[in-house]
């Protein structure tokens, strides 16, 4: 993390243990859908220039939990770091790393897409506005309220 500056936020620890098998070793594990004031505060002690957040993509699920962890996750985030440095990049077309693993996919396609969104693009903010807003959890969390007053 200190040497590449960069660090990329999952889930859980298989999803750890399946970037780390790919290569990727700036991997920290928020344990859950959300991140902890411990891991935050941590993060503050390394000089970083990017931060992914790659939360389970859980969009054939009645609920997609992973999308809305991810986005109270860059909300906290919105409230110490600059909007440039975040940036929201899901497993592709799977669930999880593991996932991705099992079926070949192409790692360096995940971490090099065009299509991961940044938090200082405005079209992703609108889109991001428009979910916290038409969710109940997210309109509660202070978090996405307070980054509602951000964008």
């Amino acid at each position: 993390i200190e040497e590449k500056g960069e660090v990329i936020l999952v889930e859980s620890i298989g999803d750890c243990l399946a970037l780390y098998q790919k290569g990727y070793e700036n991997v920290l594990v928020t344990f859950g859908l959300d991140i902890s004031a411990k891991l935050l505060s941590y993060l503050n002690s390394f000089n970083l220039t990017r931060i992914i957040v790659s939360l389970n993509n859980d969009k054939g699920k009645e609920i997609n939990s992973g999308s809305l962890g991810a986005i109270k996750t860059l909300a906290k985030l919105s409230s110490v770091y600059d909007l440039n440095m975040l940036e929201y990049n899901p497993p592709i077309q799977e669930v999880d790393f593991g996932d991705m693993i099992e079926n070949g996919v192409n790692f360096e396609n995940w971490y090099s897409r065009t299509s991961k969104w940044n938090m200082a693009d405005k079209d992703f903010q609108i889109r991001m506005k428009r979910k916290i807003l038409s969710t109940e959890a997210l309109k509660r969390n202070k978090s996405c309220k307070n980054l509602l007053k951000k964008i």
